[in-house]
């Protein structure tokens, strides 16, 4: 009796085991469905659970939208963009790729901005390759990534190559590492908000005014870090063009930039400002005047390098024009480069190139205001008591 009776419970214990396998199993497969009818959006659950892996545009978009918190999102392969991606208000999202052999490429097919991030939206693009659809004839007039006001954009690593500029930025850019490059007009970056570049590359890029960065009436551009190179203007700033707004640099390069008028290097307009406490600005060259920086608003150098660079029509490093300019410079420094009128020639570090301008050298005691004209020069001095 006793044999029987426990026969019976270990049959009943296998069965129920039988029952709740073959369930699970069931939900297995349901589960595999709905993801699959999801096109190819897979979760990492264990380590990542707001990670996301993407194979293809349906997938991307409907991992973005159904976002919750922040959430990385990762290509699997190539995948091509048929309109703008936006990144909605509220939602916080890093593109990256799902493999360390090579990034991934979203490409724009498109005329347009590739991404769109809205306000209050947060993108940030951790190894993956922005393009382009280049084609058959020329390809479209693709842009980059579009940053409304309020808007967060924040560049790890990767790369950003457009064709309408690389960075259009109203809100705010932070450029931590990676290169925007190969942009053939409107230049790397366009700012009209918050540029701060820690690290990464602005090279190779062309725009009619700033080939490299372009700061707005009401933008600021802060560098710390990092290197602006090879950029080309077609008319001014081969570098860096300050139309308005703000540009302080405390460390970085710019370096072996062009520009078709003036200001190789650096160009400040009425109304801008330029302040350099550490940094490197050289090797740049402008077809007109001021191969290093071209300065008619307002220019504050407490460090720095300014060295090695040429114009041809006005040798020196720095040239600053202008009834209403304000150029202070302290004199604690080395590295202040070369400094001429484009007639005359002035000692090294005694002041900058200077035509119809009035110069404030903090730390010195003479200032010194000439005019040069055809055949005759005015020399004007003046005893200042030194600023501390």
């Amino acid at each position: 009796m006793n044999v029987k009776h426990q026969f019976k419970v270990h049959h009943f214990c296998n069965g129920a085991v039988l029952a709740f396998v073959c369930l699970l199993f069931v939900m297995v497969l349901v589960f595999s469905g709905l993801v699959s009818a999801f096109s190819d959006v897979s979760l990492f659950v264990s380590g990542a659970p707001n990670k996301v892996v993407v194979s293809n545009e349906v997938g991307l978009r409907n991992a973005v939208n159904n976002a919750k918190g922040s959430t990385v999102i990762a290509l699997d392969k190539d995948i091509q963009l048929t309109s703008c991606l936006n990144i909605p208000a509220k939602k916080d999202i890093t593109l990256t790729s799902n493999t360390a052999k090579e990034f991934c490429k979203l490409i724009n097919m498109v005329d347009g901005s590739a991404i769109f991030v809205e306000a209050a939206g947060v993108l940030r693009l951790d190894g993956i390759i922005l393009a382009y659809d280049e084609g058959d004839w020329g390809g479209v007039w693709g842009g980059g990534v579009c940053v409304t006001l309020d808007g967060t954009f924040i560049m790890m690593d990767g790369k950003i190559c457009s064709r309408i500029g690389g960075v259009n930025n109203a809100g705010t850019f932070e450029l931590q590492g990676g290169i925007i490059s190969g942009c053939i007009t409107n230049g790397g970056v366009y700012n009209y908000g918050t540029f701060t570049m820690s690290g990464g590359e602005i090279s190779d890029n062309r725009g009619d005014h700033g080939g490299g960065v372009h700061v707005g009436p009401s933008g600021s551009f802060s560098m710390s870090g990092g290197s602006i190179s090879g950029n080309t203007a077609d008319y001014s700033g081969g570098g860096v063009y300050v139309d308005g707004g703000s540009f302080s640099m405390s460390s970085g390069n710019i370096v072996n930039n062009t520009a078709n008028v003036n200001g190789g290097g650096v160009l400040v307009v009425p109304g801008g400002s330029f302040s350099m406490s550490g940094g490197s600005i050289s090797g740049n060259t402008a077809e007109g005047i001021g191969g290093g920086v071209f300065n008619s608003g307002a220019f504050n150098r407490m460090g720095g390098v300014v060295s090695g660079n040429t114009a041809s029509n006005a040798t020196g490093d720095v040239y600053t024009y202008g009834n209403n300019v304000d150029v202070s410079v302290e004199d604690s420094f080395e590295g202040k480069g070369d400094f001429s009128t484009g007639n005359e020639s002035l000692p090294d570090g005694a002041g900058f190139s200077l035509w119809e301008v009035v110069v404030i050298c903090a730390g010195v005691g003479v200032i010194e205001v000439s005019v040069g004209m055809a055949i005759i020069f005015l020399y004007v001095k003046k005893r200042r008591v030194p600023v501390e």
